[in-house]
């Protein structure tokens, strides 16, 4: 059992600060959630067919792994309170740019800009999260851009018939919206009290954290563990080349990012409606051209899971084992995906489109579940603080580039095989995957991310064998 703490010793401000990064977070997801929301009316503005529309998602993604790049350097560099507002400000451009895009190719420009500032927004902002918080609610922290994300896809695409159809007045809206927020992150953000020790400024990370944590005496001792951790010569890629353990931690987290694409959990939530399409076609007799209407209707159902599933990586990470919640939505995703390969291999054709609906929205739950706690959580806290911004840029860069992928190649795939036998691969990686997290992945819930980095270089947090 983990000792409960009173609201006072839990030190609010850190969740202050990333609830405005999550705010800031809606913003990517205003974007993304558009290309679902006005898939038609982009489709006639335009004159676009679905395969130019997934290659707006694609030309985004592109832009993402750009903006990993950069966002490690600027990170490194600049400090975690740059990136967040530099990436920001990227994306709240490009949102504009894209409302008053009068072509396909200015558009395509927006989204490239618009994932560059996705990508550094999220290396800034999971690195920052990870770095202020107090370990009894690092987890929250952590989550809260993951929920903004998912919020602001799901806002734009239940909400699609409220919103401003003038572009001068959204405009107006992002653009009014985006300064406050930049005003708010300009006066009230404190910098990373571990970069600026980094950075050789003690005086300056004692202050942000007496501002963070609200208690002299606490930051006192949190910065003298900072410092007693702070005296690895090496930094990012030269710790990566010099340090065995930290380059087993990273090959870790990227064998796991690997995995879970290979299982579907990132591209079918987004193909989801695809692969519902198919099994119509192939056990109905349905016309692969499905209802637009049945099509929104599910893609509304698809977002509100998905930000339950965020939200619940938000409530639970804190309050249970992090290894058993991640563990037990693989095993979520396990049980939907054999059910789904049965319905496909056997041929029930009698299966319901209700049903199998349904059965693909626990999909969903699941793997949102599972991305928020182990993209935004466990990537973070299991890299020390002078590699983090370095594993953090590499995790997303390998995320980005696996998601695109998946996405080009899951038609292909589906056309030369079969739904039954996708289902099944996905299925058995998801088994390999629920193995290797009892095997090999650590606890880390209320530690300190100096205690973390300790047990690391001792060897002794990597070195875990089973969940108990």
């Amino acid at each position: 059992m983990q000792k409960s703490v009173s609201i006072k010793d839990r030190h609010v401000r850190p969740l202050e600060m990333m609830f405005l990064c999550a705010l800031m977070s809606v913003f990517f997801g205003v974007n993304l959630g558009s290309l679902f929301a006005f898939r038609e009316q982009l489709s006639y503005l335009f004159m676009l067919d679905s395969y130019d529309l997934d290659n707006v998602l694609g030309v985004f993604l592109l832009g993402a792994l750009a903006g990993a790049f950069l966002g490690g350097f600027i990170v490194s560099g600049s400090g975690r309170r740059i990136g967040i507002i530099l990436g920001f400000v990227f994306g709240a451009a490009a949102d504009c740019t894209g409302v008053l895009a009068p072509s396909f190719s200015t558009l395509l420009l927006s989204e490239i800009a618009a994932g560059t500032g996705f990508g550094i927004f999220m290396v800034a902002s999971t690195v920052y999260g990870c770095e202020i918080a107090s370990s009894y609610m690092r987890g929250r922290c952590c989550c809260l851009p993951a929920v903004g994300c998912a919020f602001g896809i799901g806002f734009v695409i239940i909400c699609r018939d409220l919103l401003p159809t003038n572009s001068g007045t959204a405009v107006f809206l992002i653009a009014g919206s985006a300064v406050m927020l930049c005003c708010a992150v300009i006066i009230r953000f404190p910098e990373s009290p571990r970069w600026l020790v980094r950075a050789g400024f003690n005086e300056a990370a004692l202050a942000s954290l007496i501002f963070l944590r609200d208690d002299q005496m606490a930051a006192a001792r949190e910065l003298a563990l900072i410092n007693e951790r702070d005296r690895i010569p090496d930094r990012n890629l030269r710790l990566f080349l010099h340090s065995g353990i930290y380059r087993s931690a990273l090959w870790l987290l990227l064998i796991m990012t690997f995995l879970i694409h290979m299982a579907g959990l990132a591209f079918i939530p987004y193909a989801s409606l695809d692969l519902i399409s198919r099994f119509q076609q192939q056990f109905l007799g349905y016309f692969y051209t499905y209802s637009y209407d049945y099509g929104y209707g599910f893609i509304k159902a698809a977002a509100t899971v998905g930000i339950f599933g965020t939200v619940s990586a938000l409530w639970l990470c804190d309050r249970m084992k992090r290894t058993g919640l991640l563990l037990g939505s693989i095993i979520a995703c396990l049980v939907t995906l054999i059910l789904l390969s049965g319905a496909s291999l056997f041929g029930f054709g009698n299966i319901s489109t209700i049903l199998l609906s349904a059965l693909v929205l626990v999909f969903i739950y699941a793997s949102m579940l599972c991305l928020s706690l182990f993209f935004f959580v466990f990537v973070p806290e299991l890299l020390p603080t002078a590699g983090r911004e370095f594993g953090v840029s590499v995790v997303f860069i390998t995320c980005f580039a696996a998601l695109l992928a998946g996405i080009n190649e899951l038609n292909p795939v589906v056309g030369y095989y079969s739904l039954s036998f996708f289902f099944a691969f996905c299925a058995g990686i998801c088994a390999f995957l629920a193995v290797f997290i009892s095997r090999k992945m650590p606890e880390t819930s209320a530690i300190a991310l100096e205690m973390l980095e300790t047990r690391l270089f001792e060897d002794k947090l990597l070195s875990r064998r089973s969940l108990y």
